[in-house]
């Protein structure tokens, strides 16, 4: 099959954030920006595997084309339980993250990380039209202009409360 596309690979360069979770161990890799957040569940704080990568100007970060990227890429490994995960694209890092205190906004995830956890496993459609719903709101949409990629999961048991609605920003 011929494309009729071409660009040099820099061009369509991409960063990556990527987990492997397992019962008590996972590992994890990222180049660029965006972030991976994990935690223990049950409303409990969360931490972030890497900071997100910047390059040296402002909206500048690295990618999975640079010549340098074997360099550049961070891998982990975590010998622990995680039961809550979010990973997001840089359009997120300034709700879900505290750039002063280099440190996760763990409110910005509870309420969704909550309603996730009350949420059926076959009901994955629906789960994203109601987290996609979330992140076009007003409330989102007013703090940050760029792409919001979002992908969560958890296996950790929430109070019935947390679950009951649909997130709200």
């Amino acid at each position: 099959m011929k494309s009729d596309y071409s660009a040099d690979v820099i061009v369509v360069g991409t960063g990556v954030v990527g987990a492997i979770v397992a019962e008590q161990v996972a590992a994890f890799i990222q180049i660029g920006d965006g972030a991976i957040v994990y935690g223990p569940g049950i409303m409990a704080e969360h931490d972030y595997v890497f900071w997100p990568q910047h390059g040296e100007y402002a909206n500048s970060t690295f990618f999975v084309t640079m010549a340098n990227a074997a360099q550049i890429v961070q891998f982990r490994r975590c010998d622990a339980a995680i039961n809550e995960l979010a990973l997001f694209s840089d359009g997120l890092e300034r709700l879900v993250l505290d750039m002063t205190a280099r440190s996760v906004h763990s409110p910005a995830l509870r309420p969704i990380f909550g309603w996730l956890a009350g949420t059926a496993p076959s009901a994955g459609d629906q789960a994203s039209a109601v987290v996609a719903t979330y992140l076009n709101s007003p409330n989102v949409n007013r703090r940050t202009d760029d792409d919001k990629t979002l992908v969560m999961a958890t296996r950790a048991p929430h109070p019935p409360e947390a679950a009951a609605q649909d997130p709200q920003p």
